[in-house]
């Protein structure tokens, strides 16, 4: 098991003490030659509260809850773009509610940001935007996890790191393919029945070793080595070795990260929905404001910076 090396950092809302306690229940064995050595890095816990940028011509910049609908009640679901597929939820969950995400970042440097005026393509109002960028070598985790009797089962770990070319992203499970979950499932004795497999990007139907209401029982993940690579299941059981609902990751992730802090007109234009596609630098969970600075209302709220990452040198303007 990893021992994690976090930076503690006294950053608002952030529960780093709890994670330092649990890590033996969420970090993987493995193998993996990358893993093993992203466990010898700093790895932060974040928790940030999802907002998304929206000034509407204000000079000062707006930031704004994505818990609340700023359009016309009953026009849209919404009323801004990060409350559905694919911005509202790590990849291939958007249908799920039985998952939790833990999120960690390593950052080799200080982030960097710049402000100024933004319009969208398709017109409509002009935004100051607060645009900020990780240095390279910079990796972003993100640890899912099933909750079952008190219990989090880790089925998933996600890591994405910014080259001099670009952003990479990984998978790891425990499983990889229908053969590796038939010899787990074997191994320990559990019933035949049906589940939905996906293999080369089709959802079939083949005949499992599975346990309880028809699923594989979470357990089984207990204890087991990660490789690269994702579970080939998908499920509509509430309990299972995936969430209920999960439909993969998507082959081509970049596509979707490459629309942060576009804006919702030049997404889909007829709709009532206002705003940017939260996070920058083609990562949506991370942002550099003070929690305190978030409209939760509708009122403009000027964005501020988060100072405890300015007086730790990891935040500074370009």
């Amino acid at each position: 098991m990893f021992r994690l090396i976090l930076v503690v950092l006294v950053w608002h809302a952030l529960c780093l003490q709890s994670w330092a306690q649990q890590a033996k229940d969420y970090w993987p064995k493995t193998q993996d030659p990358e893993l093993l050595e992203l466990a010898k890095k700093k790895l932060t816990y974040y928790s940030h509260e999802p907002a998304y940028q929206n000034a509407a011509n204000n000079p000062q910049g707006g930031l704004h809850t994505t818990k609340r609908n700023p359009g016309i009640p009953g026009r849209d679901p919404h009323g801004h773009a990060n409350g559905e597929f694919p911005w509202s939820s790590p990849a291939g969950l958007h249908e799920s509610n039985n998952f939790k995400a833990t999120r960690f970042v390593y950052l080799p440097g200080p982030i960097t940001y710049s402000t100024g005026w933004y319009k969208a393509v398709r017109g409509g109002d002009r935004d100051f935007l607060y645009v900020w960028n990780y240095p390279t070598n910079t990796v972003f985790v993100e640890a899912l996890t099933l909750g079952y009797q008190g219990k989090d089962y880790l089925w998933q770990l996600r890591t994405r790191t910014k080259t001099r070319s670009g952003w990479v992203g990984k998978v790891y499970s425990p499983f990889t393919s229908g053969e590796d979950v038939r010899t787990v499932v074997e191994v320990k004795g559990l019933l035949k029945r049906r589940l939905v497999v996906r293999q080369d990007n089709k959802i079939i139907d083949r005949q499992m070793e599975l346990h309880e209401g028809g699923t594989v029982h979470p357990k089984v993940l207990q204890g087991l080595e990660f490789k690269r690579g994702q579970i080939p299941l998908t499920t509509k059981s509430s309990m299972s070795i995936v969430p209920k609902g999960y439909v993969g990751i998507p082959s081509q992730c970049s596509t979707c990260h490459r629309t942060v802090l576009q804006h919702a007109f030049d997404l889909e234009g007829r709709r009532d929905w206002y705003g940017r596609v939260r996070g920058s630098d083609e990562t949506f969970s991370f942002h550099i404001f003070d929690p305190a600075s978030i409209s939760r209302n509708g009122m403009h709220v000027a964005p501020r910076l988060n100072q405890q990452l300015v007086k730790a040198g990891l935040l500074k303007r370009e």
